[in-house]
């Protein structure tokens, strides 16, 4: 009864918390302090679905986020239902699934929790939204093309569950688009310039930067995200985002395939190659496009609440990067909230 008690009283600070827009991260520690983690993935619960015009549906708004950003432990050769399973377990949701937690897991809906636009949601899941709704998910900007069972993590992931409105459509997966193509290069921090200006059509680039910096860190822009990219520098691969050693002449290499299925051969490819080179100049410096908004999503006046719920949303971490480090900047005493159990 405690337990119970306490978990409930964790879902409403989470409530509470998403609702104030204190936060963006929850770090969850495994109850049993024996048991020591092999790393942590982070995972979310979000609906920005895109719903057909026309259809009556349960749930005609989207939801948003729902779980924000949250820091999940997982341990040795755990898949994704496994941790998805921790998570929602920890915040208190209860969830209804076909297959099992090691073979063809399918998660059909997410049951009792607390939402900023409907409230309190018994249950939210396939065919609520629409026709061709339910739950999708992406690991590391992929979206999986078999069961969440299928599928180990490693530290570092970045795991999204997505409701989608039009089978993956409406939320960058267009099964029905076999396109490589990658559409843009963004760097978190903006420490060089990247030659020529990112341009489809461009293969080999440069990217000059201070000889201080040993480090970067980027993200790749994508038509579809049912293709598969790799960042490689010789060896080693680095997921979005990831921290990437460089010096003088490092090469980075990027590559995307589309292909039906993993294994078969791919129907489309993209390469580009980032080279990179370091100045003595201290100044160096670029300037990143600007982040195009949808002024019907967010704008400055809706505040720190609306940027958070943005960054969790159909949006790619570009642009949900760009509005969290400006909104860390203007509210440098977001709470963050770590649960631990006794």
């Amino acid at each position: 009864m405690k337990k119970k008690t306490l978990k409930r009283i964790v879902s409403w600070l989470l409530f509470l918390c998403m609702i104030i827009g204190l936060f963006n991260q929850t770090t969850f520690v495994q109850a049993n302090s024996t048991d020591v983690p092999s790393g942590y993935v982070t995972m979310s619960f979000v609906d920005y679905g895109i719903r057909v015009e026309g259809e009556n549906v349960d749930f005609p708004n989207q939801l948003g986020v729902i779980i924000p950003e949250t820091q999940v432990p997982f341990y040795s050769g755990e898949n994704i239902a496994e941790v998805t399973v921790r998570l929602l377990e920890e915040c208190g949701i209860a969830y209804g699934y076909t297959g099992s937690i090691e073979n063809s897991f399918y998660l059909a809906n997410i049951q009792g929790f607390e939402n900023d636009v409907y409230g309190y949601v018994d249950s939210f899941g396939e065919f609520d939204s629409g026709t061709y709704s339910g739950w999708m998910i992406s690991q590391n900007n992929w979206f999986i093309n078999m069961s969440a069972s299928m599928f180990q993590v490693e530290d570092g992931d970045i795991i999204k569950w997505q409701n989608t409105c039009q089978l993956g459509a409406d939320i960058g997966c267009d099964w029905n688009n076999a396109s490589a193509e990658m559409t843009g290069i963004n760097f978190k921090e903006n420490y060089g310039v990247l030659n020529p200006e990112f341009d489809p059509s461009v293969e080999n680039y440069t990217y000059t930067i201070p000889s201080s910096v040993s480090s970067i860190r980027f993200e790749v822009l994508q038509e579809n995200y049912w293709s598969i990219l790799t960042c490689k520098v010789g060896e080693n691969s680095y997921k979005p985002m990831q921290a990437i050693p460089v010096e003088n002449g490092t090469e980075i290499k990027l590559s995307c395939a589309f292909s039906e299925y993993v294994g078969d051969p791919p129907k489309d490819e993209d390469f580009i190659t980032i080279t990179i080179v370091t100045s003595q100049d201290s100044t160096v410096e670029g300037e990143q496009p600007p982040v195009e908004t949808p002024e019907d999503v967010v704008s400055e006046e809706e505040g720190l609440k609306d940027l958070l719920i943005f960054t969790g949303g159909n949006k790619t971490t570009m642009e949900s990067m760009a509005i969290l480090e400006k909104a860390n900047e203007e509210y440098p005493n977001r709470v963050i909230f770590d649960q631990k159990q006794t």
